[in-house]
């Protein structure tokens, strides 16, 4: 009899999920995984030198580099770009060369309104170098210390965009992996850019089983160190929804096992602000058994949360957001923290030439 139930239960519940074929973003979807395929399949070729570009400061540093802001010299207007400097011997120290090589990949395949755009890739003797979009309103993590927490209709608009990015980035076969407030940009017209595809992965549907990503954000089932697909990534919806709602993530502790296990335990503590739609969305996002967790776009797009949202105005970012960076120029970097500049190290000679070809 329970058998049966659970059975009718889950007929029931696929039968209102909303159909594939009903949204209207389909078409373009489809086309977009036509681009990343004929992308993917594309020699590494260098697009561009440092010479083209002159380094006007630094925007962030990272375990393997920092992220510069640069101007491209080389075009007539000679507009500011993001250029991301990884140091080869930190890449290998750390066994992060496939990742490396994925997130150029990735990056160069890849094209979608809510995530960073690429421009050029090229390496030296001892870097890498990815060159992107310059996105003046920094990250949301910035905004979000200084407002403390966004309200829910800011939450939501932010919510939604992450949603028509991993909508698109697992239609094209990629998983993320790495949501967190400081790789959401806001560009100065208000709306989101992820960047930072270090983590990401083509995995076309298949199952994965690295662990990585930030500690607080890791899904149960990364925990467990189980295999996963996309799931990963809408757990990290949820999280990110709450975070942007309360100011802090749900899951938090300087003790890595201890976070684990509050993760494992998945005892989420709500404010008694939070509306209930807002709850529900998060309760439907961070379910620790994977198979009831909301775990589509569509299902997410479906929810009462978000039933006010028109997804296709977002898409073309017709709509007015409810909160815009103040950006003065194409080059203000007044929305980064002041970081310590230092001189780009010369090598003589090539380092690591046969690993880094594919970059």
């Amino acid at each position: 009899m329970t058998r049966w139930f659970q059975n009718l239960s889950s007929t029931f519940q696929q039968l209102s999920e909303p159909s594939p074929s009903q949204n209207p973003l389909l078409p373009i979807l489809t086309k977009a995984k036509e681009r990343v395929e004929r992308k993917w399949a594309a020699d590494a070729k260098n697009t561009a030198a440092l010479s083209d570009f002159e380094l006007v400061r630094t925007l962030g540093s990272g375990t393997f580099g920092r992220v510069m802001l640069v101007r491209y010299m080389s075009a007539e207007i000679k507009p500011y770009y993001a250029m991301k400097i990884m140091t080869k011997r930190k890449i290998m120290r750390a066994n992060h060369l496939r990742h490396a090589v994925n997130e150029r990949k990735i990056l160069s395949s890849i094209k979608y309104p809510f995530v960073v755009n690429y421009l050029h890739h090229f390496k030296d003797n001892g870097h890498v170098f990815l060159v992107m979009e310059y996105v003046a309103g920094g990250d949301m993590f910035t905004h979000l210390r200084k407002l403390r927490k966004f309200d829910e209709e800011l939450a939501r608009f932010y919510a939604a965009q992450v949603v028509l990015a991993f909508e698109y980035l697992h239609f094209v076969g990629i998983v993320y992996r790495d949501l967190k407030p400081e790789n959401v940009m806001i560009d100065k017209t208000g709306f989101l850019k992820i960047t930072d595809f270090g983590f990401a992965k083509k995995i076309d549907d298949k199952r994965t089983d690295t662990m990585c990503g930030t500690p607080e954000y890791y899904a149960p089932e990364m925990v467990k160190n189980h295999s996963y697909t996309y799931s990963v990534d809408w757990w990290t919806l949820g999280v990110l929804i709450f975070e942007m709602t309360d100011g802090r993530p749900p899951f938090r502790s300087s003790n890595v096992l201890k976070l684990f296990q509050l993760i494992l335990e998945n005892s989420i503590a709500f404010p008694d602000f939070f509306s209930s739609s807002l709850k529900s969305i998060i309760q439907n996002l961070t379910k620790s058994e994977r198979t009831k967790r909301l775990n589509s776009a569509a299902t997410i797009k479906a929810h009462k949360f978000f039933e006010k949202v028109d997804w296709m105005a977002l898409y073309k970012r017709s709509m007015t957001p409810p909160y815009t960076p103040n950006v003065y120029s194409e080059s203000d970097t007044h929305n980064f923290e002041k970081q310590t500049e230092e001189k780009l190290e010369n090598y003589p000679d090539e380092l690591y030439a046969e690993e880094f070809t594919d970059f």
